[in-house]
């Protein structure tokens, strides 16, 4: 069974990171606010074009209006069925 290469000490973990934005809703705050500089801190270093592309990423992610999308209306959907002898 092959061992699992480690992450030498100038490789960031990604899946710490990683598990870190799914836990912890400060670290998601600081990423949704500055994902370049979010990642940039955790050691993650990314070229100019990832950096522009990642936030773009993260902006079309985020909702424009959000009291628009509480003012729309929820649409609920029930089926019943009833069976009479």
């Amino acid at each position: 069974m092959a061992k699992k290469a480690k992450s030498s000490s100038n490789t960031p973990d990604v899946s710490a990171i990683e598990d870190e934005l799914n836990k912890n809703a400060d670290a998601q705050a600081a990423f949704l606010k500055n994902p370049s500089s979010y990642l940039a801190g955790k050691g993650l270093k990314l070229n100019a074009k990832q950096n522009s592309d990642l936030k773009g990423m993260v902006a079309d992610m985020q909702p424009k209006n959000l009291a628009a999308l509480a003012a729309r209306p929820k649409i609920g959907i029930g089926i019943s069925i009833r069976v009479r002898f």
